[in-house]
């Protein structure tokens, strides 16, 4: 009786510790409205196999916090992760910018926006509405990173999956930033078999931990530039 009463009690724990990785990964910051209502940028992945929301208030306009978003990249101002897990993931030494650089503020529909030091990994910027949205694209081989040549023969599986930057301003001088990632798994144009949805509560837990430093990031730098009267 006792053994099958601890058993439930690590079954209990396991089941609580999963429900609570999935609300983390899938809408940490967000409200219900917020992550279950559409986005710009839905449309990228028409139908995701996983979905994910997350927010932040900053105490700045949207204008203040538009500039930050448009030098994002690595090799440009960062993903505004801290030093040690820019190290962890990107084995890079540059931290992200603390600063506004202006040769950085040119970007367009189109352009790209290196995630790796040699650029085989990147995004396309799908679309962007200055201070409202910016919609960004990528499509990567699991092990390698590297954007697949679907024009020949290729059978591996990819990556496929957005990222949408919303910004809304909430009319008191403050704005919402909500980030709300799709994705799909896919060989060629078909989808990959079901059992690889078990590594999703994986991907809730390592998106939880690198969407909330980037758009703690975002703010800290946002609320410091204004502290300091750039604002």
């Amino acid at each position: 009786m006792r053994a099958g009463a601890t058993a439930a009690g690590v079954l209990g724990l396991l089941a609580g510790a999963l429900l609570l990785n999935r609300h983390l990964g899938r809408r940490w910051g967000a409200t219900g409205v917020e992550a279950g209502g559409p986005l710009p940028g839905d449309e990228v992945i028409a139908d995701p196999i996983w979905q994910t929301t997350h927010a932040i208030t900053i105490r700045a306009a949207p204008t203040e916090v538009w500039p930050w978003l448009v030098q994002m990249g690595i090799t440009r101002g960062g993903w505004y992760l801290s030093e040690r897990l820019d190290r962890l993931v990107w084995r890079i030494e540059n931290p992200s910018v603390d600063r506004i650089v202006p040769e950085l503020q040119r970007l367009a529909a189109g352009d790209v926006i290196p995630d790796s030091v040699n650029g085989t990994a990147h995004f396309r910027v799908v679309d962007l509405k200055p201070e409202r949205a910016l919609i960004l694209h990528s499509r990567r081989h699991p092990a390698t990173g590297v954007w697949p040549d679907l024009s020949g023969d290729d059978p591996s599986l990819y990556l496929d999956f957005s990222w949408a930057f919303v910004l809304r301003d909430l009319g008191d001088g403050t704005t919402r930033l909500l980030l709300r990632t799709r994705a799909a798994i896919m060989d060629g144009s078909t989808p990959a078999p079901a059992w690889m949805r078990v590594m999703l509560p994986l991907a809730d837990f390592a998106d939880f931990i690198y969407t909330r430093q980037m758009l703690r990031g975002i703010r800290r730098r946002v609320e410091r530039a204004c502290r300091s009267g750039a604002c």
